[in-house]
């Protein structure tokens, strides 16, 4: 996570300095006329903003430069909760590419979709809806542990699938309705589990056919302690059940990722 900042920051600021080096460059084009009043009034409002967006990048990448230190500062955590906790990130792309860092900022978890750049680019959102789509589960070791796929049309089952693409849920959405809603089954039509939302889809739980809460979505909520590593403070988390499996692991993984993407489009 650290990196992530400081790559950020660092783009940040290059893109000031360019701004500050165009300003000076316009100064110098403008200075022989600068006597005249409709000069100053055409480069001093450019000039003053350009000022204004160069020290703003100063000060973000000065100020995510300290979290270089922090490499050593974890916040305490069982072993069994590094990976059951979870802050959720979006990365650029039309089919929503999510990150999964565990609460020390660390890259635990990547769903990435397989549409080749060009179609992410310049497909209409429109026509994007009804296209079939595909995500792959990676770790931190860049290994792929599951898919995510989702057919043509609107209300196409959402496969879920292990490193074999062998199916381990299937989820059917509830047709005509406001939020996302519906059932998560087994190749044998068994019931998992269903996703639970509040009426404003901030709050989203996906509970097992036991009655157990296997995971737990929320959007702009997070601990305190985290924000050392996470500076927004309007965060995605997710929090797994300590006593999940390693195939309800993804099945939440790849629910939530569906759930967000499904908001988000």
């Amino acid at each position: 996570m650290t990196n992530h900042y400081l790559k950020i920051s660092k783009i940040a600021f290059i893109g000031s300095g360019v701004c500050l080096l165009i300003c000076i460059i316009t100064l110098i084009i403008f200075y022989p006329n600068l006597g005249s009043s409709q000069q100053w009034d055409l480069v001093l409002p450019f000039a003053l903003s350009v000022i204004v967006l160069f020290f703003t990048g100063l000060y973000h990448f000065n100020n995510y430069k300290k979290t270089k230190g922090m490499a050593d500062e974890k916040i305490q955590m069982k072993e069994n909760e590094k990976e059951r906790q979870f802050v959720l990130r979006k990365e650029p792309s039309h089919f929503l590419k999510l990150t999964a860092y565990n609460p020390n900022g660390i890259l635990i978890y990547q769903i990435t979709p397989t549409t080749p750049w060009i179609v992410d680019l310049l497909m209409p959102n429109n026509i994007r809806t009804f296209l079939p789509k595909k995500w792959v589960i990676g770790n931190n070791k860049n290994e792929v542990i599951g898919y995510i796929k989702n057919g043509a049309g609107i209300y196409s089952p959402l496969k879920i699938e292990d490193e074999h693409q062998k199916v381990i849920g299937l989820f059917k959405e509830e047709k005509f309705k406001l939020t996302l809603k519906g059932k998560v089954y087994s190749n044998s039509d068994e019931v998992l589990a269903e996703i639970i939302t509040d009426a404003y889809l901030y709050d989203v739980c996906l509970q097992a056919a036991a009655g157990k809460e296997l995971c737990r979505y929320r959007e702009g909520w997070m601990p305190v302690e985290w924000t050392k590593w996470f500076k927004e403070a309007n965060q995605h988390t997710l929090i797994l059940n300590e006593k999940v499996t390693s195939r309800e692991k993804l099945i939440c993984l790849g629910l939530i990722h569906y759930f967000i993407y499904m908001k988000e489009g």
